[in-house]
């Protein structure tokens, strides 16, 4: 994890700015630096390390908030799949259901091969 301790208050806030706007120059604007800086910061290790460990957190915010709708969700598709629902609607529940629990199954296979392999490395280093 990157120590955003050495970052300026400025860097931090661009950190920020990245994560909470849709362009780059959108970013600096907002914190009031021009692109050309928050292009150099970018091209900081420890700058773009910070970058990463923020956009991890946000990712894992989502995923904790996606995981939270996920039964009511199910249980839509669920009503779409019922008796009485147009035919097109159903086939469409159908699909999504499919289509999703192939790419779930898909990156659940996945992790567990990375997690072997994990297991794996640290018998072979004594960890």
């Amino acid at each position: 994890m990157a120590d955003s301790v050495t970052l300026t208050k400025r860097q931090r806030a661009a950190i920020a700015a990245i994560l909470g706007t849709a362009t780059l120059a959108e970013a600096a604007g907002q914190v009031h630096v021009t692109r050309r800086t928050l292009y150099r910061w970018l091209g900081q290790a420890e700058f773009r390390a910070s970058l990463a460990d923020a956009q991890a957190d946000a990712l894992g915010v989502v995923v904790a908030r996606m995981t939270s709708l996920l039964g009511a969700a199910l249980d839509v598709i669920g009503l779409d799949l019922g008796p009485g629902v147009d035919g097109k609607v159903r086939l469409r529940a159908a699909g999504l259901v499919l289509a999703h629990y192939a790419g779930l199954a898909e990156f659940l296979d996945l992790a567990s091969r990375v997690e072997k392999l994990e297991q794996g490395r640290e018998v072979n280093h004594g960890t």
